[in-house]
């Protein structure tokens, strides 16, 4: 399985690594808010794996691979195991390497929304990036490179206008054109309210398994609907 990480990481290299560099030097630009690194870094996740599936397709080495003496269930979990890798990657930069910079490089005439280097971003970050990264799993597995991410842009953009509609609907003050920073904040301090409510032990186990939990569910989905593909 491992092998097969590293035959997609090494089709794919060069423009993996131009999206870390370009994520990189897109948060020393002011303003440097939070929430507009957190967003592309979201992004790149799903990035990174379309990128690997568009070589695939491209190239035509999915059904190559197929005809080696290798398991689908185990390229499936292969794929699964890039997308947590992508996620953890992503993560570090955005946490390990452009949260520190944030002590130095500051925004121009803004507030930040919320603090980048927190319990609660990085619960949102992992949260959210492992939900997304598993529904497009189960779209490609089922479908295929090209309907497969149509239909995923679809579901994700209205999934994600609910979710921000919602949060609206709920803090209609907080979120006019003059207060959208003000809006994230609120939602942040739902966040630690709720972390404070709960304990910090028991606020990452649920944020663990809103990250571990649809990966699993991913993976069990995508081998049926893999193993039913006709090439």
């Amino acid at each position: 399985m491992l092998k097969l990480i590293m035959k997609d990481l090494l089709a794919a290299r060069w423009f993996l690594l131009l999206n870390l560099v370009a994520i990189l030097l897109y948060s020393l630009q002011p303003p440097f808010a939070d929430i507009l690194v957190m967003v592309p870094g979201f992004y790149l996740v799903l990035i990174n794996l379309a990128t690997v599936f568009f070589y695939e397709d491209r190239n035509k080495t999915e059904i190559l691979y197929l005809s080696f003496p290798v398991k689908r269930r185990d390229i499936v979990g292969a794929r699964h195991l890039l997308g947590a890798l992508s996620l953890a990657v992503v993560g570090l930069a955005v946490f390990g390497v452009i949260g520190p910079l944030s002590g130095w490089i500051k925004p121009a005439g803004k507030s930040v929304s919320f603090p980048l280097l927190s319990v609660e971003a990085v619960a949102i970050f992992a949260a959210f990036s492992a939900i997304f990264i598993s529904l497009y799993l189960v779209f490609y597995h089922r479908l295929g490179f090209g309907r497969g991410t149509i239909i995923f842009v679809i579901v994700a953009v209205l999934l994600l206008s609910a979710v921000v509609a919602a949060v609206v609907i709920r803090f209609p003050e907080d979120f006019d054109a003059a207060k959208n920073a003000e809006g994230a904040r609120t939602v942040f301090g739902g966040l630690h309210a709720l972390r404070t409510s709960l304990g910090t032990p028991l606020f990452l186990l649920a944020a663990a398994l809103l990250t571990v939990v649809p990966l699993l569910v991913s993976l069990s989905l995508s081998k049926r609907f893999y193993a039913r593909r006709e090439f």
